[in-house]
């Protein structure tokens, strides 16, 4: 029962995470911050982790990418 659980947390959780960086990624494209967008979908599909990525660094967690999306929103208005 415990292996059958934990061979479902072993394959779900990195397709939830693939998942969540691609959506991060079409986030920054919202921000206007292309280069960290593109870069970041290579690294999804490369199965690399982009957070070790430069042009991510920019926006290296949600929090920060949210900020940037708001204020490209207040600029616009």
């Amino acid at each position: 029962r415990f292996a059958a659980i934990f061979l479902i947390l072993f394959i779900s959780l990195p397709l939830q995470r693939r998942n969540e960086f691609a959506a991060d990624a079409w986030m920054l494209r919202a921000t206007g911050d292309l280069d960290a967008c593109e870069s970041m979908l290579e690294k999804v599909h490369e199965g690399q982790d982009p957070n070790t990525d430069s042009k991510w660094a920019s926006h290296p967690n949600l929090q920060s990418r949210l900020a940037a999306l708001r204020k490209l929103d207040a600029t616009a208005l």
